[in-house]
């Protein structure tokens, strides 16, 4: 019989090869305990990544406690230190001592871990620290240097074949300075601020190219794969990333601070600005009125919408780069005042989106949804377009591709991927529902052309009000029809969403798609 093995795992990719190793000796369970990884959306990114690589192994997944705050602590006074310095034994002994206390407390025989597999760890300073660590607490430790015999290359060609996240750091903050330019960097150093200090801009929200959208991306994943009977598959792309990290208008020194909320594609302030109103004009964009409100310094745009609550556009002038703020009218009580206002938005060139496609059959029909959201609420992201799908996919539907889009919303890339595989992919696919934001509003907005009549004649019972808009035929290869909210939510603020969620109008869409495709059929 085999000794039983608690694996301490830092990363899928690199469980991928370390399971395969172990196994053939011994009876693995994997142990995922890395309180080093920041922020927390990266840890759970890293944490769902391993169930599914657990799962396919079928192999046993124990989580140990997420407590970065004790991380910092064991770490204090490294910080400056190098990947590969003090700090990392330090690290080690940390993680590989939690292993081996849970593995005498849970009656493993024997403990390891996946560390040894990364070019960048000195196996030998791994093994030593193991042993210490696993004759501490009664336990064996088995010696492996994973990265020799092609280790390393054989959890690439692994991960590849999973299609799993790799990330670009070891797991701790202090190596991603290493890794990342200084000025990504103080953007992530702001956005830790701005968690710690709850000052962060609507942390509900999935930005395209952000670790929140894959995770989102990820966590449909995995409940498809549970469900079973998909074929799964994703495809990632980058692109110019955009989001804010920290926006802030406030009359100086002791007057009040205003709602603000950056345009998408806005640019950062040239620091902090502190002005008087030196202009204020009407203003009209996309049919929404607005006092454009400038400063005596700085070119700081505030935009204040007259007629209800902060709407955030987006900057159709990019790459063009202009500092523009949505904020709340009551500054135009405040019009001779001293203005104090702050505008961090980061540009990632680097940004990495992807969409997951899940289908039966031999697909004719596509529906597809995005996974990026701006400027969301909790109950917004609870009636995303893409949960609806998922729920509507979680039946079972065969003939059909669901399409899960990231950087969707505000850059419509997801779909021009998904157009540009499909047509290989899927040789008899002839018809598309492109659904939008859906779970907000009171009016169905449906746009199709010529082959979509049996869709519109459905839309026409639907319990709400639904406006027709113009072919979209002209842009695309596939007859498509396009179905959201009418207005898009993405120009709503949090104080919208609260008022506006509308899950009605969600499950009355996806019970019309429902029906359309079963009479299909």
């Amino acid at each position: 019989m085999k000794k039983k093995l608690l694996l301490h795992i830092c990363c899928a990719p690199d469980a991928t090869y370390g399971i395969e190793y172990f196994s053939k000796g011994f009876d693995v369970t994997v142990f995922f305990y890395n309180p080093n990884i920041h922020p927390e959306a990266e840890y759970k990114l890293r944490l769902i990544e391993l169930k599914r690589v657990a799962r396919r192994y079928g192999v046993t997944m124990i989580e140990g406690d997420y407590n970065p705050n004790a991380w910092f602590e064991a770490v204090k006074g490294l910080e400056n230190e190098p990947e590969g310095g003090k700090r990392c034994p330090v690290c080690f002994r940390m993680r590989l001592e939690e292993t081996a206390r849970v593995a005498s407390e849970l009656g493993f025989e024997a403990i390891s871990t996946v560390l040894t597999i990364s070019p960048k760890k000195d196996s030998e300073l791994v093994n030593r620290i193991g042993r210490a660590a696993a004759l501490k607490y009664g336990v064996e430790w088995i010696d492996a240097n994973l990265k020799k015999g092609g280790g390393f290359k054989r959890s690439l060609e692994l991960s590849s074949l999973f299609e799993l996240y790799r990330q670009e750091y070891c797991g701790c903050v202090f190596s991603l300075r290493e890794a990342e330019h200084i000025r990504r960097m103080k953007a992530i150093e702001r956005i830790e601020k701005a968690e710690l200090d709850g000052d962060m801009i609507l942390p509900n929200s999935r930005f395209p190219g952000t670790s929140a959208e894959t995770l989102f991306r990820k966590e449909i994943r995995d409940r498809l794969e549970e469900r079973g009977g998909y074929n799964l598959k994703e495809f990632e792309f980058r692109f110019m990333g955009w989001r804010p990290l920290l926006a802030k208008v406030a009359v100086a020194k002791t007057g009040p601070e205003f709602t603000a909320l950056p345009w998408v594609y806005s640019a950062s302030a040239s620091g902090r600005v502190r002005g008087l109103i030196s202009d204020v004009r009407d203003i009209e964009v996309e049919g929404i009125k607005f006092k454009k409100i400038k400063l005596s310094k700085g070119s700081i745009e505030l935009m204040a919408r007259t007629d209800g609550p902060p709407i955030p556009l987006v900057f159709n002038d990019f790459p063009i780069l202009k500092p523009i703020i949505s904020v709340d009218r009551e500054i135009l009580n405040h019009l001779d005042a001293k203005m104090d206002v702050q505008l961090t938005v980061e540009f990632n060139e680097r940004a990495r989106s992807g969409i997951l496609l899940a289908w039966q059959g031999e697909p004719t029909l596509a529906v597809t949804a995005p996974l990026d959201s701006i400027y969301n609420s909790p109950e917004g992201s609870r009636m995303a377009s893409a949960i609806k799908l998922l729920e509507l996919a979680e039946k079972g539907v065969e003939d059909v591709v669901f399409a899960f889009l990231g950087a969707e919303l505000t850059h419509g890339i997801g779909f021009k991927k998904f157009i540009e595989v499909a047509s290989e992919m899927f040789p008899r696919l002839e018809r598309i529902i492109r659904l939008g934001p859906i779970g907000h509003g009171n009016r169905i907005s449906l746009s199709y052309d010529s082959g979509f009549e049996e869709l519109g004649d459905a839309f026409g019972d639907a319990v709400f009000p639904v406006v027709r808009k113009s072919d979209p035929r002209d842009v695309y290869p596939y007859r498509v029809a396009i179905v959201k909210a009418e207005g898009n939510p993405f120009y709503h603020t949090v104080e919208d969403q609260f008022s506006q969620v509308n899950e009605k109008l969600a499950n009355s869409v996806i019970e019309v798609i429902r029906k359309y495709i079963k009479n299909r059929h």
